[in-house]
């Protein structure tokens, strides 16, 4: 039974040397709330702090907008995204990621957050086609949870991945 279904496409548009623009759309359940599903969209640039052929660590900053449904609060939130991507390679077949990020809301700024912490090993499956077993484990926090839920939430998780 999937207890946390999450669809996150994520955009990366390359620009000039470190520089990217990032887009991106997050579709989830959190356990932690009263909320159904949220969605959210954010846009900004990123760059590339480090890359080589092993080591990729991206700083990324945005706004955008979250939305809850079937929950307490139904309304449009603007928000701010600040955080950052590490992956390391270990060989063609294997590697580690890891993602932060933090989501203040520009509506109750600062006391109203959200926190993301994902980290996974990934091992290609076939090198015809991009796909991916992810093993991980996400940290969710929020700041002011609605009706009297968990401000944590600890998932893990088993994936396969297809590519675009």
């Amino acid at each position: 039974m999937m207890k946390s279904p999450r669809i996150v496409p994520r955009f990366k548009a390359e620009t000039t040397g470190s520089y990217q623009a990032l887009r991106g759309a997050f579709f989830s359940r959190a356990r932690s709330s009263t909320t159904a599903f949220r969605a959210s969209a954010i846009a900004g640039p990123g760059y590339e702090l480090i890359r080589s052929d092993t080591v990729l660590l991206l700083l990324r900053a945005g706004t955008g907008f979250s939305r809850e449904f079937a929950g307490a609060d139904n309304r449009f939130n603007p928000e701010l995204n600040v955080g950052g991507d590490y992956e390391y390679t270990i060989t063609d077949y294997q590697r580690l990621v890891a993602r932060a990020d933090i989501f203040p809301s520009l509506l109750n700024f600062p006391s109203d957050y959200r926190i993301a912490l994902n980290g996974a090993y990934e091992v290609r499956l076939n090198t015809a086609v991009p796909l991916l077993l992810k093993l991980g484990v996400e940290n969710r926090y929020e700041s002011e949870p609605t009706g009297g839920k968990r401000r944590n939430d600890l998932l893990y998780f088993l994936n396969i991945v297809h590519s675009f």
